[in-house]
């Protein structure tokens, strides 16, 4: 039972309605958006971030889904770890390939470029402390930009304080 007033997706109107739209009908609302419901104004804020990730250049859909199911999976965030989990088999992963994923995060069925650029920014959220050097010039070395190992782990870390305060109201 959530301690704040939530907009639920059929109450929705206004800026929080438009937030709502970008959601895939079958994946549902995820809890960080019905939690920043109460304010418009930061949902609002949070579907720029939105925005600014769909239409990134070079973070895919199924890159930046499976990056948000690997925080909420080490952080223990279940409603975010769930809907993340819906999205990537929408976009056709099997319940054992996510499975798998979350025990061993290197399984990732993406191509070593990309799949280095995922550990590395999940690294960032879980154990940021242990991000060095080599890492960030292997992934340059790749043929990422300092820009886009930002945007990978800033994204990852989008996570952090929506799962903390939808903890601390019972927003699931």
């Amino acid at each position: 039972m959530s301690l704040l007033s939530c907009v639920r997706p059929e109450a929705a109107t206004g800026l929080v309605a438009q937030v709502y739209e970008r959601f895939p009908a079958k994946a549902g609302i995820p809890a960080p958006a019905l939690l920043l419901s109460v304010s418009p104004d930061l949902l609002a804020g949070q579907g720029r971030f939105l925005a600014y990730y769909g239409a990134h250049e070079r973070l895919d859909h199924h890159f930046l889904a499976m990056l948000r199911f690997l925080v909420a999976t080490a952080m223990g965030f279940t409603p975010c770890e769930r809907f993340n989990r819906k999205m990537l088999i929408l976009m056709g992963m099997s319940e054992a390939e996510l499975d798998c994923l979350a025990k061993e995060p290197s399984s990732a069925p993406l191509d070593e470029k990309h799949k280095a650029l995922l550990l590395l920014a999940l690294k960032s959220v879980t154990r940021p402390e242990a991000v060095n050097a080599e890492e960030t010039q292997a992934l340059r070395d790749m043929g990422w930009t300092d820009q886009d190992i930002l945007d990978a782990s800033f994204h990852g870390a989008l996570l952090l304080g929506p799962a903390v305060l939808c903890r601390a109201f019972g927003v699931e």
